[in-house]
């Protein structure tokens, strides 16, 4: 079940890597320097707790593991919807968070995450403040309205404290320039609602008795990839990862981003995932799907 991610391309003669794992996660960042920070995660835990955890690879794990969260003003994206996966109450988010105030805080290579709705306010409110070298984490569970804004995009990239940009679907959050070599893919993830059927259908074992599941998707949102895709049976969710498990691959077209909750439930059955994704710009996910 694990997951990978590993730039190859050279910086100061060192190697970035960003390890991450499905399940039971032992979440890593590589930077420059020899810095590393990890997060180790027991594996003895029942399912509830193991989700509470964060020990599934979510599109919540980006604040689950790192140092700070920026949340800053309120959006009509609902606030705590990226970082519930790291508190268990806002009290407890508020510790965690870094604002304009609390930047001077912030330690040398420190990760930060900024869900992309808040990143203008983050870079104009709080990202002035900051005085130390840092790795941002980037990501969003919705799809939001409006892309990065390029003036936004710009200064992240050029900024000299932002070592590293890891970020979801640079297809399409980075679409200005996404193999700026400061930026680097995140996984998206798993459905956080998925994850009790998914844990606990893991650990049935079954034989792999298809070749390729055809799932059931709607084609009714104009996604272009889906158009010539044929799609399957609509069950329920536990029959749905039931046959997926029993698969050798699953076709896995683009959701409403090209990187999907579908592809990363594949990956914990043990299926491949075919799929329509860029090789270079989703390169994270090489030797667990087909491209």
């Amino acid at each position: 079940f694990q997951v990978t991610l590993v730039d190859n391309k050279k910086h100061n003669g060192s190697n970035t890597n960003h390890s991450l794992s499905i399940i039971n996660a032992t979440h890593r960042i590589i930077v420059d320097d020899g810095w590393e920070e990890s997060h180790y995660f027991e594996t003895e835990v029942p399912l509830e707790s193991l989700i509470k955890r964060g020990n599934v690879l979510t599109v919540h794990t980006g604040c689950s593991i790192a140092t700070w969260s920026y949340q800053g003003k309120r959006h009509k994206y609902r606030p705590l919807n990226d970082c519930r996966q790291h508190a268990k109450n806002a009290d407890a988010l508020k510790a965690h968070q870094v604002t304009a105030e609390t930047a001077h805080q912030v330690q040398a290579y420190d990760t930060i995450y900024v869900p992309i709705v808040k990143l203008e306010h983050f870079v104009n409110t709080t990202l002035p403040n900051i005085t130390q070298p840092f790795v941002l984490l980037s990501g969003q569970n919705s799809k939001p309205e409006d892309p990065i804004p390029n003036n936004v995009y710009n200064t992240i990239v050029k900024h000299p404290r932002i070592v590293k940009w890891f970020l979801q679907n640079l297809s399409v959050y980075a679409a200005t320039d996404p193999c700026h070599p400061k930026l680097h893919p995140f996984p998206y993830g798993i459905h956080p609602m998925q994850s009790p059927s998914l844990l606990e259908e893991i650990s049935i074992s079954r034989n792999k008795t298809t070749f390729i599941y055809k799932s059931w998707f709607t084609k009714s949102n104009n996604i272009i990839s889906r158009r010539h895709i044929p799609t399957g049976e609509k069950v329920n969710a536990k029959e749905y990862l039931k046959r997926m498990h029993e698969s050798e691959y699953v076709l896995s077209p683009d959701g409403d981003r090209p990187e999907c909750h579908r592809h990363y439930e594949a990956i914990a059955m043990g299926t491949m995932p075919i799929t329509s994704l860029d090789p270079v710009l989703y390169r994270h996910l090489a030797g667990n799907v087909v491209f």
